[in-house]
C-alpha cells in the first residue's frame, strides 16, 4: 500500500482521532496504541491496518507535543522539550513504572515553577537546564497538541517518515 497515504491516515489517528475515518478505525482496532509504540494485530484484521501497525514505530518515533495544560503528555516519555528530547534519554538512574505515568502537569509546583523537589536526582545538568528554560504548563492555556518531526510541526510531512 502507499507509504505515503497510510503514514497520512496514521497521523490523523493520533492528531484527529475525532474524524470520521479515525473513529472508524480506533473502533475498530484501535486497542490502546494511541501513544504505544506497538499496536495489537489479529489476523482478521484488514490489509489496511496491518500495514499502519508495519508503519507505526516509524510514525510514533517522530511524534512530540506541544504542551498547553500538560494533562495528556508524559513528563519523561514524551517528546516535549524544545528540539524534541525526551526527559528519560537525560536520566542517569533508571525511571520506575510510576515514574513513565508522570504528566508535564503532575511536576509543575504551588508557585507555578517546576517542582525541581520531585524530580530529585533523576535528571543530568544538561537536562535540568533545558527544564528550567521551558515554560511550565499552565490551566488557563488549551489543552497539549500533537506535533510531527524534529521541530514539532503542527502538521504531518511525509518527507520526514
Amino acid at each position: 500500500m502507499n507509504e505515503a497515504l497510510l503514514g497520512r491516515v496514521a497521523w490523523n489517528i493520533i492528531a484527529k482521532p475525532e474524524n470520521l475515518c479515525s473513529s472508524v478505525l480506533i473502533g475498530k482496532y484501535g486497542r490502546q496504541c494511541m501513544h504505544n509504540k506497538e499496536c495489537i494485530v489479529k489476523n482478521a484484521d484488514s490489509k489496511m491496518w496491518k500495514s499502519i501497525n508495519r508503519l507505526w514505530p516509524k510514525l510514533i518515533t517522530n511524534i512530540g507535543w506541544e504542551v498547553g495544560n500538560g494533562e495528556k503528555v508524559s513528563f519523561w516519555k514524551d517528546k516535549w522539550i524544545e528540539g524534541g528530547i525526551r526527559l528519560a534519554d537525560m536520566c542517569p538512574v533508571g525511571l520506575t513504572e510510576n515514574d513513565d505515568l508522570i504528566t508535564v502537569k503532575e511536576m509543575v509546583g504551588a508557585d507555578g515553577g517546576w517542582n525541581l523537589a520531585r524530580i530529585g536526582g533523576k535528571l543530568n545538568e544538561e537536562g535540568k537546564m533545558l527544564l528550567m528554560a521551558t515554560l511550565p504548563p499552565a490551566d488557563c492555556r488549551e489543552e497539549d497538541s500533537v506535533r510531527w518531526g524534529k521541530n514539532l510541526k503542527s502538521t504531518y510531512v511525509v518527507s520526514e517518515m
